[in-house]
């Protein structure tokens, strides 16, 4: 659940795993001000603002040496310099190698990201980009972690992270507004089928079983137990059945298509 949507998840990140992220955009986003704070009381703070490269030192203020530790974590990350290949991030790592008449995808020139330029990239969602540097650092130890992670689990995140696949997550469930493309319990089932939970509304485990014995809680995701009821040598023509289940739900589709479609029972 903290991968990002595009991931197969939900976006449903840790604040604290975020941090660095959002507090160096954030400030990212303050400095054309900071450095325009007038005043000789202020002169000191400014000169200060003004040379990142010193942020990282013992005597600089806490919440620049701040700053500077969340440069130095988010730029060691693998994931940071994938940034320029990314159609919606690539603007703020050509701002951070301050290139704004350099294409990032040349090869003419090598592109170095620095401290240095934070402040071009000021009002352009820095936090966003950021954020996804650290998610994406996430989304991949998360799939190579093969220890822990089944294959079934593997499979289901690289379903659910094909393009369109969580584009539900951000349509609101229909209550009363008719316009609206899902109902309540359909947002709810396909919730519980993209996170591998139970679907205990749909799935009682004292009166569902399979023809074996074992039921949906003797396995670790409920597609697991669907799983076996259709290959289980001892529900044969359940696939048969499940064809003819089928039919009528695809009847409607296709007769507004124009074809003929026989809903018999095969």
């Amino acid at each position: 659940m903290q991968l990002a949507l595009r991931d197969g998840g939900g976006a449903f990140a840790a604040l604290e795993h975020t941090r660095p992220a959002a507090y160096l955009g954030s400030l990212a986003d303050t400095l054309p001000a900071l450095k325009l704070v007038p005043g000789k009381p202020a002169k000191a703070l400014v000169t200060i603002i003004q040379d990142p490269l010193c942020w990282a030192e013992q005597d600089c203020p806490p919440t620049l040496h701040e700053a500077a530790d969340s440069w130095t974590y988010l730029t060691s990350l693998t994931t940071f310099n994938r940034m320029k290949k990314n159609k919606i991030n690539k603007h703020i790592f050509k701002g951070l190698c301050a290139a704004s008449d350099l294409d990032v995808g040349s090869s003419s020139q090598p592109l170095r990201p620095s401290l240095q330029h934070l402040h071009c990239v000021a009002g352009k969602q820095p936090q966003r980009a950021l954020s996804y540097v650290i998610l994406d650092d996430l989304r991949a130890s998360i799939v190579s972690d093969r220890q822990h992670l089944c294959l079934h689990a593997r499979v289901r995140i690289a379903a659910a992270s094909l393009t369109g696949a969580g584009r539900f997550m951000i349509t609101l469930p229909a209550s009363r507004k008719s316009e609206l493309l899902l109902t309540p319990e359909q947002y709810t089932d396909n919730v519980h089928l993209r996170f591998g939970l139970g679907l205990t509304r749909r799935i009682h485990d004292e009166g569902c079983s399979c023809n074996c014995g074992k039921k949906p809680a003797d396995f670790v995701f409920v597609q697991e137990f669907f799983d076996h009821v259709m290959s289980c040598h001892k529900t044969r023509g359940m696939k048969l059945k499940r064809h003819n289940l089928i039919l009528p739900i695809l009847s409607t589709f296709f007769t507004e298509q124009g074809y003929e479609w026989d809903t018999s029972s095969a």
